[in-house]
């Protein structure tokens, strides 16, 4: 199962369908807390924080993959 960017940090089901920030969202919000904490101007953290963010997902991404191969491995070494 790979990170999807765009689900729900804490999925809520609305009557508007409303679902709230996602994880892309979540994880930006966090890299901009720290980054405006150390002193970057506001533009620069922003932008920062999205390609920070981004970043996170894709290695979250290759972890996964990386061990979902190593179980496959596992399996046929076993097997």
């Amino acid at each position: 199962m790979s990170v999807n960017p765009e689900s729900p940090v804490y999925p809520v089901h609305s009557i508007d369908n409303s679902v709230g920030v996602n994880k892309r969202e979540y994880f930006a919000a966090y890299a901009l807390q720290g980054l405006l904490a150390g002193g970057q101007p506001v533009e620069t953290a922003a932008h920062l924080a999205i390609k920070l963010a981004d970043a996170l997902i894709r290695e979250l991404n290759i972890q996964e993959d990386a061990d979902t191969l190593v179980r496959e491995l596992d399996k046929q070494h076993k097997g």
